[in-house]
């Protein structure tokens, strides 16, 4: 009979913990906190990042305040994406690989019970 499939739940329970908190910081970030730095806990939202460069008519500001704000937009986009990365995905792949190890060990113990080799 095969050698047993051995799965570490505890260390794909712990790689989940840390994906957790990957996107907590994610959201963090995305909200306009900055999760490193408890002291300065509030911000802007990237998606609302703004810039007040003179009047709409000085066109060198008015070009800035819209670039800015195009920046701020991809960034929150970008950071959506680690959201749900980081959330439904991953987790979702990380409790899978546990299902499949144990169906897999299953699977072979049934194919190893049912093949007789020949006595020679």
């Amino acid at each position: 009979m095969p050698e047993k499939i051995t799965f570490n739940h505890g260390a794909v329970d712990g790689m989940g913990s840390r994906v957790n908190a990957w996107r907590a910081q994610t959201t963090s970030a995305r909200s306009g906190s900055n999760p490193n730095d408890a002291g300065h806990p509030n911000g802007k939202p990237w998606a609302s990042l703004s810039v007040n460069a003179g009047s709409d008519t000085f066109t060198s500001g008015a070009f800035l305040k819209k670039r800015v704000g195009e920046v701020g937009a991809a960034v929150d986009k970008l950071l959506a994406a680690y959201e749900t990365l980081l959330g439904s995905t991953l987790r979702t792949g990380l409790r899978n690989a546990g299902e499949l190890a144990d169906e897999t060990e299953k699977t072979n113990v049934t194919n190893a019970s049912r093949v007789t080799l020949p006595q020679g």
